[in-house]
């Protein structure tokens, strides 16, 4: 145990001061304006587009390059689950303010 105590500040000085790749890591992805009110759900699509939904019934585009809202027009639901299909279409589910489920399409 001592000696992996004593292994550990090395290893981390180590990692720290050389070229070792660390793999993959996570950054921000900013939405134009600031963060959103609460997110639930992203998915990408077939091309590499994504799209996400949220409270308010939030909705945004990415198109590779750049975030855009795309305005449902339902605020008063809640979008729980978002999914886009192979024609350009983009699918929503969720649930309006006396938890009805809905279902919403973007064409």
């Amino acid at each position: 145990m001592r000696k992996l105590l004593l292994a550990a500040p090395v290893f981390l000085l180590a990692t720290a001061c050389s070229d070792i790749g660390l793999g993959p890591v996570w950054s921000e992805c900013a939405l134009p304006g600031g963060p959103a009110l609460g997110l639930r759900d992203i998915a990408a699509g077939p091309t590499g587009e994504a799209w996400v939904v949220g409270r308010v019934g939030e909705a945004w585009y990415y198109d590779g390059d750049s975030w855009e809202e795309k305005y449902s027009g339902f605020h008063e639901y809640d979008l729980t689950g978002v999914a886009p299909d192979e024609g350009g279409r983009c699918w929503a589910v969720g649930f309006d303010n006396q938890e009805n489920g809905r279902i919403l399409r973007y064409d």
